[in-house]
């Protein structure tokens, strides 16, 4: 199916240097109809005015009803929100922003950028950051699935006030290209948009030379009538520096809004698109806690189901399954490379024959994905090759697992990268170098989003294989996501990996270790993963934030801690000795830190013994 594209011009009557510019005429026509007619030149497929519900706008919804545009209305101040309902109501796959205050913008060049955005297969393109269009003929592109995400993670309010400031802001989450035009166009010295009196004087200028009978204003003759009309041209200079000089001021802002939303909503993150809206995983969110079903349903689709209900009620995010055939991991062959030699469920077996007990059937997966949903949880899978990927993207799941030994499978993670989803990679036997390789192959595919977790390929492993702290060093190494795949037995270790960063944790489970499952002897029963979700929560509790606050409940103990109090009673006028006053329990009184300061001076009024000395007790004391 052909992607939708739209272009959402942004529009307000409101101008605090030209006010109702988009209303003025040009050639007797609105400045806002002329960008209109100029984009609907172009090869998209909707063209829709976005503006708010503030009253002063009722005009320009007459205006669109009167000529028979599309339009729509929504907060005044979450702009970016706007924008997203409104690319959403009109079900666009992929949005090209223009503002309305540009009667010049050049259709040929909306469409040389979407060609460009569509060959890239980037999240965002835009020559905001390096302009080198006159200024009237910025274009900015961008997918659905990047303003919905921007739309999710943006929470400060200088992000919400702009439309694609987060994206451009957070390359680390969005694919971004630039838009560089060589030729007659490269003229960022040319100011072709209305915002003060002077643009309009030099537009009107423009466009009675060109304006016959609703023609479009050629771009390249408009440069070369202001090059033979230099005078013209510098009508509104001053337009332009002042324009320069708020954008720097802009620039402080942005850098200052920047920094302190990195600390409020980081910047390495995961946002999951699920039935009920999205998930963002990374620091200062819930752990995202993941059960492994793998072969633990011993090839019964009713077993699976019971999995999948065990998984929900312990309050798990998501159930995590395998995607492969004995055949698309192995051959049939006898020989020792086959035998297993590790692992006491799997000692003696061949790997085709392991693989045979162990697979979860294909025809089952879309029916477990649905009733997994069905019970509020994320259902997702370990793909094992490229056509394990194709049945996955079929079933429409939202991020993709790479098991720890097929991190070198470069052509799989080409293949899983390609879907652009989050992805999760378990290290195991992985040396720096191989994950570098990984995360460098994902990211050139396609996929931005990646996690990396710690994992011990030992089955179990002991406590002492761990190596927690590499969950850390995983964050801070590879700039992604990390967390843990417990491979031990029991909770402790998956407990303890919070507190250095896991921001993930996968455990295998099974209804009963007693069934023998594949996987059995290092998996969690029902009870024990529902004792793993509450201990993790109440751990997220405690590890809390940097603080040196008193809490509510903390201060109930005031009575043990010391402050000044009147050890006998001090008249009116009276001046506070050593022997009036004492630092005791309780605290109720002035700290102790300023005794030396209230000793010799007068009491304002009759202190009683017993009473916690306070500072207007006490004649020039200070508050």
């Amino acid at each position: 199916m052909a992607e939708k594209v739209g272009i959402i011009i942004q529009a307000r009557m409101a101008s605090t240097r030209l006010p109702k510019k988009i209303m003025i005429n040009l050639a007797d026509k609105p400045v806002l109809w002329h960008v209109v007619e100029r984009c609907k030149k172009t090869r998209v497929d909707k063209v829709i005015i976005a503006t708010s519900t503030n009253n002063e706008n009722d005009k320009i919804e007459e205006f669109c009803i009167e000529n028979g545009y599309d339009f729509f209305r929504g907060s005044e101040e979450d702009v970016l929100n706007r924008y997203f309902e409104a690319a959403k109501k009109f079900e666009l796959d992929i949005v090209i922003r223009i503002t309305s205050d540009c009667p010049l913008i050049d259709p040929e060049t909306i469409n040389n950028s979407l060609e460009e955005f569509k060959q890239k297969n980037i999240d965002y393109l835009g020559n905001l950051s390096k302009r080198s269009f006159p200024r009237g003929l910025d274009v900015e592109v961008f997918s659905f699935s990047a303003l919905e995400k921007a739309n999710a993670l943006a929470k400060e309010k200088p992000y919400r006030e702009h439309v694609t400031a987060f994206i451009y802001s957070h390359p680390e989450l969005f694919n971004i290209g630039e838009i560089i035009v060589d030729g007659k166009l490269n003229r960022p010295d040319l100011r072709l948009c209305i915002d003060t009196h002077e643009d309009l004087t030099l537009l009107k200028s423009i466009y009675d030379v060109f304006y016959k009978s609703g023609k479009i204003v050629p771009i390249e003759g408009v440069i070369d009538f202001l090059d033979k009309n230099p005078e013209l041209a510098r009508i509104n200079l001053n337009s332009e520096k002042e324009h320069l000089e708020r954008n720097e001021k802009q620039n402080v802002r942005q850098t200052f809004m920047k920094s302190s939303t990195d600390e409020l909503t980081p910047r390495k993150s995961i946002l999951i698109k699920t039935k009920s809206g999205h998930r963002e995983i990374g620091p200062g969110k819930p752990v995202f806690i993941v059960a492994e079903m793998s072969g633990n349903h011993n090839q019964s689709f009713e077993k699976a189901i019971e999995l999948i209900d065990a998984a929900a009620k312990s309050g798990v995010d998501a159930i995590k399954i395998q995607t492969y055939t004995p055949d698309t991991l192995t051959i049939d062959c006898d020989n020792e490379y086959f035998q297993v030699k590790v692992n006491e469920s799997w000692k003696g077996k061949k790997l085709y024959d392991l693989y045979k007990e162990a697979y979860t059937p294909w025809d089952w997966q879309p029916r477990l994905k649905e009733y997994a949903e069905s019970k509020g949880i994320i259902f997702f899978s370990t793909p094992f090759d490229e056509t394990a990927v194709d049945f996955l993207e079929e079933m429409n799941v939202p991020l993709y697992k790479v098991a720890s030994f097929e991190i070198g499978h470069l052509q799989l993670l080409k293949k899983i990268g390609k879907t652009k989803k989050p992805v999760i990679l378990s290290r195991g036997l992985a040396s720096v170098e191989e994950i570098e390789l990984a995360i460098k192959t994902l990211k050139e595919s396609g996929s931005e989003q990646i996690a990396v977790l710690q994992c011990v390929s030992s089955y179990p492993a002991k406590p002492e294989q761990m190596n927690l702290l590499t969950i850390k060093d995983i964050g801070e190494r590879f700039g992604v996501i990390s967390g843990l795949s417990d491979h031990s037995l029991g909770n402790l270790v998956s407990l303890i990996s919070i507190g250095v960063g896991a921001s993930i944790i996968e455990k295998h489970f099974t209804i009963s270790r007693k069934e023998k499952g594949p996987d059995s002897e290092f998996s969690l029963e029902p009870k024990e993963l529902e004792e793993l979700v509450k201990l993790i929560r109440e751990g997220e509790k405690a590890i809390g934030k940097p603080s040196y606050e008193t809490d509510k409940k903390e201060s109930e103990n005031l009575i043990f801690k010391r402050s000044i109090f009147a050890v006998k009673d001090i008249k009116k006028g009276e001046k506070i000795s050593l022997e009036s006053i004492k630092v005791i329990r309780p605290g109720y009184g002035i700290a102790p830190k300023y005794f030396e300061e209230i000793i010799g001076k007068n009491a304002k009024n009759d202190i009683k013994r017993g009473t916690p000395i306070k500072w207007e007790f006490i004649e020039n004391g200070q508050i």
